[in-house]
């Protein structure tokens, strides 16, 4: 359940596969490589300052609180340790 941020975004549009909407908070978006998966996945990233994220740290799972078995109980990634 835990990953390495691979490269991210700091933005004020939240994008679904439907739509992108214009927020008046930041959102940040990661691109995150999960330990032992050969590819690397687009998730929000939660609980962090963007002036505290760097390449290469350590991003771990943040479920939702209903869990389905599938990949979108995934509500994000966050820093090990907190933000």
């Amino acid at each position: 359940e835990t990953g390495v941020l691979k490269n991210f975004t700091v933005t004020n549009w939240k994008v679904t596969e439907r739509r992108a909407v214009k927020r008046k908070d930041t959102y940040i978006i990661g691109l995150v490589k999960i330990d032992g998966a050969d590819t690397s996945m687009v998730v929000p990233l939660l609980n962090v300052n963007p002036d505290d994220l760097k390449e290469g740290m350590k991003v771990k799972v943040v479920w939702y609180s209903r869990l389905s078995g599938q990949p979108n109980d995934i509500q994000g990634f966050e820093p090990v340790g907190g933000g």
